[in-house]
């Protein structure tokens, strides 16, 4: 019987098939690896989902916000944060240089 690490990859990969075509692909165990074996029904409808429909690439729109903002405020705030307290500081020393 193979290791409890390689039934465990093994079984994930055999659920996630079986979610996919419907039915469960047959397993094998060995010493060293786990075998997923397909019936005929089974490649087939693994093949149909995997050919091309279209024959042109459809445009993709990405929304970069999301992704960018949270790096831009982590790696500005702190500059903002101390540019702003120096502004701070510089406005309390000249008002009392003006006494």
């Amino acid at each position: 019987m193979a290791n409890p690490m390689t039934v465990a990859k093994t079984q994930a990969i055999s659920l996630a098939l079986n979610s996919i075509v419907g039915s469960s692909p047959t397993v094998e165990y060995t010493d060293t690896y786990g075998k997923i074996s397909f019936t005929p029904d089974q490649v087939s409808k693994l093949q149909s989902m995997m050919q091309s429909t279209g024959s042109e690439a459809d445009d993709v729109q990405i929304d970069f916000l999301p992704v960018i903002l949270p790096v831009l405020v982590k790696k500005a705030l702190p500059y903002v944060l101390g540019l702003l307290a120096l502004g701070i500081i510089i406005g309390r020393k000249s008002k009392r240089s003006r006494r």
